[in-house]
């Protein structure tokens, strides 16, 4: 007996559809198991721009770095509505531990969205921490003074404050 023998094939009708030869939904793959998959937890999570309220649902964080340079507003409402629906999904009225949004860049978008959701956030412990600071950083061991540019021994980062 091989390997092969111990392994369980999928019925053909599971894998493709016999009209179109597309694959078909698996057993457990529809709405049912979407509602039954528990959320990830993270301490930081960093946060594409094309992110939903169920990725905030699915992905919960301590930290959500926003990567983008402008964040869209339905991106910024996807942070509340994905919380509200964690807490729904938990049965709790409040949470229990805060989050903390951490921009990589200030934005027009992103202050007018604190300012209108300020009571929003505070119910939720969400917290929006200043944007990430760009800074350089010299490396030790430069030879001070021997002829090097001083550009070779320094690199650009950012600075998150946590």
């Amino acid at each position: 007996m091989s390997d092969d023998d111990d392994v369980a094939q999928a019925p053909a009708s599971a894998t493709k559809s016999a009209s179109s030869g597309r694959p078909a939904a698996l057993p457990g793959s529809g709405a049912a198991a979407a509602a039954s998959k528990k959320p990830l937890y993270f301490e930081v999570a960093y946060v594409p721009a094309t992110a939903d309220a169920e990725f905030f649902r699915r992905v919960v964080a301590g930290h959500y770095v926003l990567t983008c340079a402008e964040p869209s507003r339905r991106l910024l409402e996807a942070i509340v509505d994905g919380r509200t629906a964690q807490l729904a999904d938990q049965k709790l009225s409040e949470p229990a531990w805060p989050t903390v949004v951490v921009p990589t860049y200030e934005s027009t978008t992103l202050a007018a969205w604190r300012q209108y959701s300020a009571g929003e956030l505070h119910r939720l412990r969400v917290e929006v921490a200043p944007a990430a600071s760009q800074c350089v950083v010299q490396l030790q061991g430069a030879a001070a003074g021997a002829g090097v540019d001083s550009s070779d021994n320094q690199c650009r980062a950012f600075r998150l404050e946590f």
